[in-house]
Order: C-alpha cells, then structure tokens, then sequence
C-alpha cells in the first residue's frame, strides 16, 4: 500500500501558524464575532488555550512567534476593529519574548497602522485642541503673516513659530515649552523635503528654512509648527508628564516611537505607512484640526474662499514631519 503524497511545504502549515488560526476561532467565538468586544481576559484565555498546542508553552520565544502568527494570520480589518485590550496583549507577549528580534517589526508596524484612537483618548483631547486653537486665532495674527510673509526676515519667522509653539504647549499645560530652532535641508533625491522634527531629548523643535519646505509660506509653517508641537504633547503624555487618565495611547506611543517608519525608510515601510501610524495619524489629525479651526475660518471671515483641497493634505504630499 502507497503512503499517500506529502504535500509541497508551501501547502502545510508551522505548528504556530495552526495555533494562530485557533486562537482567531477561539476568540471569535467568546465574543460572538465581534472582536471590538474582545476583553484582556478573553484575549489570554484564547491566546493561553492555543500556545498549549505547541512545544514549550510557557517559554517567552514560543509565546512570542504565536503572537507575530497571530498578527499575520489578521487581515488588516479585522486588526482595526480589534479591541484595544487584546492590541496590548498581543504588544506584551512580543516584548516579553523579541527583544532585537526582527522578525516583530512587521506585526509591530501592522498594530500600530491599524489602531483606532480610544473615546477615552478623543475625550482627554478634544478639550485642549479647541483650547489651543482659541489661543492661538487670539495670539498669532494670521492675516498679517501671510501680507507680509515675502518680506519678512528670518529672525520674525522663526518668533512667529516660536509664539505658535508657546501658546500650543499652554494649552496642554506643557511647561517650559518646546524651544524652536532653525535647520537647513535640502530635498531627498526623490524630491521630498523634511519640514521639520521634534528632539523629545531636548525639548526642541527643528523647523528646516530651506526654501521649498514649508519655511515658503506662513500657513505651511504653523501648519508644521502644531504637528510638531504635538509630537511633543505625545513625549510628555507617554512619559507621564501630563495630567491624563490611564490611556491605551500612551502603551502605544511608546511602541512608536521604539518602531517608528520613518519618511525616508525602504525597508519597513513606505508613504502609506508612515502617515498610518499611530504617532502620525495623532499630529495630522490635530494639525488639520487646527488649520481649519483658525486659518480657514480667518479666511472666510476675510472674504477669501479657502481651495478645495486642504493646505494641510497638499503639504504632506511633499513635505513630510518628524
């Protein structure tokens, strides 16, 4: 009697990739389908019940390749629609077992991409952006800026950004606030231009003033000023530093900035994911916020029609942050 075919390696699935896809049914089904609803207690249980399955159960490496098969085994719906408890289990299983490893970049950058931001964040947020924004339409003459922005020398530039940064950091209770330096930059060889960066180290924002980055315009540079601005209000949230409840954000935040995409990285990520995730989706958000709350609305209420197109979305096409 023949034994029957072995199949081709590409057709059979690791012990861990079985495992993952047991977790996906178990927890599934604890939660009736919806896995928004997927609690801490469900997500260990569930997780617990499939590392059984394999070797070495309790070893922190074993645990550590089931929760990258895991992320793998997600499409990235169902990876946004995951609860932000069982996001958390799945970030402490990899830092318990992966440290330096490579293979959990990928699953790292996917959570991170794919995360919701929390009601609770939304509602500890809200309030201070509205709070900045009214400071800054009462504390920054937008109107004057952009008359004489052609004219104006480098030194009032940089004190207009610098009075951007202060009134921002007042409104989140950030104190001293960020200081504000000049650098020069050119293009990268593709033709993007970084328009500036924020050193968490040293408190300090880093504003490029070459000539094609956003240093060209008054709006593009308070544009980039509070996206920056809030990059730093994340480095205070995620060290404690701010008066905030417990937030799934600030668990976040950290694996950020520990697996950051940056604009220029072709390894791990790309265009896509560099806006996606979370660090950045967080400074766009309130940037825009910002920009329509303060320089639209002048504008307007000026006479002049604001384009179609957001000044913030065309910006971010060529002139990346960080």
């Amino acid at each position: 009697m023949m034994a029957p075919p072995i199949p081709p390696r590409s057709l059979r699935l690791l012990p861990e990739e079985v495992a993952a896809r047991n977790f996906w049914e178990m927890a599934r089904e604890a939660v009736a389908g919806d896995v928004s609803r997927l609690s801490l207690r469900d997500f260990w249980e569930s997780f617990n019940d499939a590392c059984a399955a394999l070797p070495s159960p309790g070893n922190p490496a074993v645990r550590g390749i089931l929760a990258c098969r895991v992320v793998e085994a997600a499409d990235n719906d169902t990876l946004r629609a995951l609860s932000g408890d069982a996001r958390i289990g799945i970030l402490a299983e990899l830092d318990a077992a992966l440290h330096g490893w490579k293979l959990k970049e990928r699953p790292v950058v996917r959570l991170l991409t794919t995360a919701p931001f929390s009601p609770e964040y939304a509602a500890w947020l809200t309030p201070r952006v509205s709070k900045a924004a009214d400071l800054l339409a009462k504390g920054v003459d937008l109107a004057f800026q952009r008359r004489n922005w052609s004219c104006m020398k480098g030194e009032d530039k940089l004190a207009f950004a610098r009075r951007t940064a202060e009134l921002y950091a007042q409104a989140f209770g950030i104190n001293p606030p960020p200081t504000v330096e000049p650098f020069a930059e050119g293009p990268s060889p593709d033709g993007r231009i970084l328009s500036g960066q924020y050193d968490a180290r040293r408190n300090v924002i880093r504003l490029n003033t070459a000539a094609a980055s956003s240093w060209s315009d008054s709006d593009s540079l308070f544009y980039a000023a509070i996206h920056e601005c809030q990059h730093a209000v994340q480095y205070h949230l995620m060290d404690g530093r701010l008066d905030a409840p417990e937030l799934h954000e600030r668990t976040l935040l950290r694996w950020n900035d520990r697996f950051y995409v940056t604009w220029k990285d072709s390894t791990l990520g790309n265009a896509a994911e560099y806006q996606a995730q979370i660090m950045e989706r967080d400074a766009n958000f309130v940037a825009d916020t910002i920009v329509k709350t303060t320089i639209y609305c002048e504008m307007m209420r000026s006479g002049v029609k604001p384009g179609n197109t957001p000044l913030s979305a065309q910006r971010r096409k060529t002139c990346p942050h960080r």
